[in-house]
């Protein structure tokens, strides 16, 4: 990761910190250094800078990390019985996917959420019980619960800090669901590009 990113890291962990601050945490004596690298992505200062960080137009550039991902293929699931479990093709999703990735299903609903009609949602099971999954590396994520009628939903799950308790929230009206029961986390997204 080199300078710039992690001025963009801290500016979204903090929209607040001051040119000094960041300088700080950088291990950077003083505050022109950040201007430095600021004036080198051509901002013209670091209000500038956070407006287009928080705005979503400066991005930070994703980067492959080959170790936690292999070639290969997931079977592709048609979609789910009224419990929850996944009805299995004999068609498989080819590319790179996660060791922990289980089953590829493609998103057969119109646009009520960020996730559009013919995505590719790439899944791990989750333990419907207890709601947890050590695999997770985040306390938030997207996953698909089932109500009480066996449809699946896209959720939003949170998690406690501690890990243990976690709630489900509808995605762009952030109400909690307490009816629905979260089975796979969504691990991955591949739009599908008309």
């Amino acid at each position: 990761m080199d300078v710039l990113d992690k001025i963009v890291s801290l500016v979204l962990q903090d929209p607040f910190l001051t040119a000094t601050e960041i300088a700080h945490r950088l291990g950077y004596a003083e505050e022109k250094s950040v201007y430095y690298w600021i004036d080198k992505a051509h901002y013209s200062g670091l209000v500038a800078f956070k407006r287009a960080v928080l705005n979503g137009q400066f991005r930070v550039p994703t980067r492959a990390n080959e170790r936690s991902a292999l070639y290969g293929t997931v079977p592709i699931v048609e979609g789910f019985t009224r419990e929850g479990s996944p009805i299995v093709t004999k068609r498989q999703f080819p590319g790179i996917v996660r060791r922990d990735v289980q089953y590829a299903w493609q998103y057969p609903q119109q646009n009520d959420t960020m996730i559009l009609f013919g995505d590719w949602l790439l899944l791990a099971t989750l333990d419907p019980v207890r709601f947890r999954d050590v695999a997770l590396s985040s306390t938030t994520g997207w996953c698909i619960a089932f109500d009480h009628n066996g449809t699946p939903l896209i959720r939003v799950l949170l998690a406690e800090t501690t890990g243990e308790f976690r709630r489900l929230l509808v995605p762009q009206m952030y109400v909690p669901d307490t009816e629905s029961v979260p089975r796979y986390a969504i691990r991955h997204l591949v739009r599908n590009l008309p």
